[in-house]
Parts: C-alpha cells; sequence; structure tokens
C-alpha cells in the first residue's frame, strides 16, 4: 500500500461509477487526492492542471474520443499511469489499448481487492491484466492460434467498428470520434481489409460468430 500522498483522475461519465470507484480508493489511499471528471473535454483540462499519479479512464463516452485524450496526455503529462477501467471485454480491449502505451486494463465488474491491487501494480510501474488476458499473451507468444478476429484491429480501429456495428454512418463516426470524413474512410477499409470482409453485413456476421462461440458479451 502507498503511505505517500498520491494524486488520482477518474474519467467515467457515469455518476455511480465514478463514486462507488473514488469510495473504495478512498479507503485503499488515506492520503490519496482523488477528483472525478465525466467527460473528455473536462479530463484534458485537468491533466493541464494537475500532474497526476494515475488516471482510471473508461473507453466510451458520449461527446469525445478517448484517443484524443490519450494523445493529450503523451503531450502534456507524458509519465502519468494510465489504467483503463471499463465495462468492455478486456480480451478484445486490453491488448489494443496497451501497445498503445496504457499500463493495464480493469473490468468495471472487478471486486474492490481487484481495483486496489490493479491501481498498486500500475502506481509501482507495471503493468495490470486480468490472468485470462496474460494467459493469451503467452499463448500468442508460443505461436498458438488466436481466434478472435478483432484481435487484428487497432484500439482506433476497434471504436470505428463500435460505431460501424451500432449503425452509424460516415458522419456520425466523425461527429462522435472527432475525426475526418476522409480519415473514417481510411479507417473502415483498414478494418474491412484486415477482417477479410467487404461490408457491413459481413461484419455483424462476424461480431455476431464471436459473440456465440467466444463469449464475448456486450462489447458492441
Amino acid at each position: 500500500m502507498f503511505n505517500s500522498k498520491i494524486k488520482l483522475l477518474i474519467v467515467d461519465d457515469h455518476f455511480v461509477v465514478r463514486h462507488g470507484t473514488s469510495l473504495v480508493l478512498n479507503q485503499a489511499y488515506r492520503r490519496a487526492t482523488i477528483d472525478q471528471v465525466e467527460n473528455i473535454s473536462d479530463a484534458i483540462s485537468k491533466i493541464k492542471e494537475v500532474s497526476y499519479d494515475i488516471i482510471l479512464l473508461d473507453i466510451s463516452f458520449p461527446k469525445g474520443n478517448v484517443q484524443q485524450f490519450l494523445d493529450q496526455v503523451k503531450i502534456h503529462r507524458p509519465n502519468v499511469k494510465i489504467l483503463m477501467f471499463s465495462g468492455l471485454d478486456e480480451e478484445v480491449y486490453a491488448l489494443p489499448y496497451l501497445e498503445h502505451g496504457v499500463d493495464g486494463y480493469l473490468h468495471k465488474l472487478s471486486s474492490e481487492d481487484e481495483i486496489v491491487q490493479a491501481v498498486n501494480s500500475v502506481l509501482k510501474g507495471g503493468k495490470y491484466l486480468s490472468e485470462s488476458v496474460k494467459g493469451k499473451i503467452v499463448n500468442m507468444a508460443l505461436g498458438q492460434a488466436v481466434n478472435n478476429p478483432l484481435d487484428r484491429l487497432s484500439s482506433r480501429e476497434l471504436e470505428v467498428t463500435r460505431c460501424l456495428a451500432q449503425g452509424m454512418g460516415n458522419q456520425e463516426i466523425c461527429n462522435k470520434l472527432n475525426l475526418q470524413k476522409s480519415t473514417v474512410s481510411t479507417y473502415k477499409n483498414r478494418i474491412f481489409e484486415k477482417l477479410h470482409i467487404k461490408n457491413i453485413v459481413e461484419l455483424i456476421s462476424i461480431l455476431n460468430v464471436i459473440q456465440d462461440v467466444d463469449g464475448f458479451k456486450d462489447q458492441f
């Protein structure tokens, strides 16, 4: 446990999640300063003002996008630790975000002890993943086949995939993710190429197969 005073920021659009997580962390880190924000815009303003030790960050927000925030973190606070804290399936999202430079991935259904363990690990300079995801990394290192085709996608490509799966058009995706229309088209083409598909119907079919066979529920 950390006895020194630390600064934490919780970025999540749900009050219950922010409040509950803050209570857990206040119990574990008595001398901690814990700030909460509900959107990406406020989160960017906060990191410009305050040097945090660790940020607990959700993946999906109604306005703004996580990639925009991570880019700003690299510019203004390159040494801050980032722990993704999401309800989305970690076996789909954890590895792409770790490859992008975050320090850990924690599911929102984790226990209080797991939350504290994850924060401790990241604050100590380690990476935090669940045992199932660690096993997946080992299998990949040993050359075993990975059955989930979404592993081929980057974190930003996964964001665009989620939007496509929700029936959004290019302009809606532009507005949600703050991207140029040509950029969305580029990501869309990359997604189709990596998944070896030609249209949205085939994309939805792949996602349905993943949910049925591998048990990835409610990730899109």
